[in-house]
């Protein structure tokens, strides 16, 4: 019996995956339109607090509300999602690639359903209220990032590679009809929790619109992107802090390796100018006077942010460039010295656990924040246990913004 090609593998479960999505979305959509209307009403989305009655400028609380500028919020969600499937890509180099039982085919779409799980599981605990107001579309993107370091997988190359871009575009557009269809005309953002502008005249955080004020956009898209801010529970922002700074430290350290690469240079010296640029990349962009920035650090100012995310793009620069020297195509690496190898393999081993506590971390300040039990159901209904700020918001918030 001939054995089966990696075309009809993938063909195969493409077709599982299919059956399977479609089954459940049957029942899904009877769990999520309970009055059968065909829309997605704002009783029937889940409630954030019914206990904060307005953000906190400075110095908040782990389960306070901060707020979060629009545009830049949304490029720290991208990155966020990139590096929980950065860790998972690491993971699963660790498992994979040396089970000799296991087709190379096999082990590249274990990595995708791997990145694709983490993405559920960081829309179910790590961010659940960014799920919650975050659209169909938007989330289609937000998963495509998490999918990127997909491209870090370190098994076989299969003999048509594009099949797994190919597949994770599936993948992608299967879980949007997914959510399109469980969850029908869903609300956008400014109809499910109040929205802030920054006002000129008093440089405070106002109430800028309510849930049910507009059917639009409540400001032109430029203004809204960077005028306007979204109230988001303090440990999510955490949360986002810290894997925001893991890409990015990730990102300089691709480049460094890349480039060091090309000119045929010591990848083991790339591993140091990879965390070095971290860290001088981090340390000024943490304490700049953009209102984004500001907003995070103040909110967060319990927390030690600018000291953890500078901490986390050092390890996230340690986390690829570290493999990343390990390449084949690197034979230097036979050449490293005893104590060199003990702190390269420190690095790496360190990064990598680095890494997965931010899994660990983000249950277990999900399952205080609304008890361990409903923190455990949420795995078994598609992390729709999110929750929705209260409606009547009315207070402003003074911070000293810095430059916008």
């Amino acid at each position: 019996m001939r054995s089966l090609t990696d075309i009809e593998i993938f063909n195969i479960w493409l077709v599982v995956d299919i059956v399977v999505t479609v089954g459940t979305a049957f029942f899904a959509r009877r769990y999520f339109d309970k009055n059968g209307n065909g829309t997605t009403d704002n009783d029937e989305l889940p409630k954030l607090s019914a206990n904060i009655k307005a953000p906190v400028g400075e110095d908040a609380g782990l389960y306070d509300f901060i707020l979060a500028s629009v545009g830049p919020f949304n490029l720290e969600a991208f990155m966020y999602a990139t590096a929980y499937g950065g860790i998972t890509v690491l993971t699963c180099n660790k498992v994979f690639p040396g089970l000799s039982s296991l087709r190379s085919e096999v082990g590249w779409l274990l990595t995708i359903y791997a990145v694709f799980f983490s993405d559920l599981f960081l829309c179910a605990f790590s961010t659940n209220a960014v799920h919650v107001v975050t659209s169909h579309m938007t989330h289609f993107v937000y998963y495509g990032c998490g999918f990127i370091p997909v491209a870090l997988y370190a098994g076989p190359p299969l003999p048509n590679a594009w099949l797994v871009p190919l597949y994770i575009i599936l993948r992608l557009g299967i879980h949007t009809c997914f959510k399109f269809y469980t969850r029908p005309n869903y609300p956008s953002a400014w109809n499910i929790v109040p929205m802030y502008k920054l006002s000129k005249e008093t440089g405070q955080w106002e109430v800028g619109s309510q849930p049910g004020d507009a059917d639009d956009r409540p400001a032109p898209l430029c203004e809204f992107f960077w005028k306007w801010a979204v109230p988001f529970p303090a440990f999510e922002m955490l949360n986002v802090l810290w894997a925001s700074h893991l890409t990015m430290g990730g990102v300089i350290a691709a480049i460094a390796s890349s480039v060091m690469a090309s000119q045929e240079l010591d990848q083991h010296h790339a591993i140091w100018v990879s965390l070095l640029g971290a860290l001088g990349f981090s340390v000024p962009y943490v304490n700049s006077r953009l209102t984004h920035v500001q907003l995070r650090m103040r909110g967060l100012s319990h927390f030690w942010p600018r000291s953890g995310a500078v901490l986390c793009a050092v390890v996230g620069a340690g986390m690829v460039a570290v493999p990343w020297s390990h390449d084949p195509g690197h034979p230097e690496a036979a050449d490293l010295s005893e104590t060199a190898a003990i702190a390269l393999l420190l690095v790496e081993h360190g990064a990598h656990a680095v890494g997965l506590g931010l899994f660990a971390w983000s249950f277990f300040a999900t399952a205080k924040h609304i008890g361990f039990g409903r923190a455990c159901l949420r795995l078994s209904i598609f992390s729709s246990a999110g929750q929705r700020p209260a409606a009547t918001v009315d207070k402003g918030i003074q911070i000293d913004n810095g430059s916008p």
